[in-house]
């Protein structure tokens, strides 16, 4: 998995290196983001507790800009749940891509993208795990802020489908299916 992200991260360097230099948009180049916020997530199965869950969630992103309305990059986000005895957590590893109709320095974006996710629940007695496929959608609004700093309000879904799950670490006939909303705000960092 390290070698695969260290290939996708060098063929985006080498993909943003013909842009270095070309500043009369503010998409070129390597980029990176850290964003976090409040999120809910839906946990399906037959030992589930029934309804969405709240909690927080964050992500880390980095990538490159083929071209002005388009961004690539490599998200690894996390979800937990606060305020419970027990502890729920999703964690994925998504490829995306942003889409900025407009070439303004200020703009919507859409994004979309596909990866692995994990899911766990552990708690005294039990400890309920799962891995997957997710799909992985949102919109944002990016604003300029100052120097190669650019902000992003954003509101983000992911849908990872029945999954075959794990019990104390043992496989088990149950399928679990995950998904997670959260609005967040992120900071990315462009070159």
């Amino acid at each position: 998995m390290v070698r695969l992200v260290s290939m996708v991260c060098l063929a985006f360097a080498a993909a943003t290196t013909s842009l270095h230099g070309q500043r009369g948009d503010v998409r070129y180049g390597p980029w990176a983001t850290v964003g976090a916020g409040p999120g809910i997530a839906g946990i399906s199965c037959k030992s589930c507790p029934d309804g969405s869950n709240r909690g927080i969630s964050g992500f880390v992103e980095v990538g490159g800009t083929p071209s002005e309305r388009i961004t690539v990059g490599i998200n690894g986000s996390a979800w937990t749940q606060l305020g419970s005895d027990t502890t729920r957590n999703i964690l994925s590893i998504l490829a995306l891509l942003y889409f900025y109709p407009s070439v303004e320095q200020q703009s919507w974006f859409v994004k979309i993208g596909g990866g692995g996710t994990r899911y766990s629940e552990s708690s005294d007695v039990l400890r309920l795990t799962s891995n997957g496929f997710a799909f992985a959608a949102g919109a944002g609004y990016e604003i300029t802020g100052p120097g190669h700093l650019h902000f992003a309000p954003s509101l983000n879904v992911m849908l990872s489908p029945s999954q075959r799950a794990k019990r104390n670490l043992i496989a088990v006939d149950e399928r679990i299916t995950t998904w997670t909303l959260n609005a967040a705000l992120s900071v990315t960092w462009r070159r």
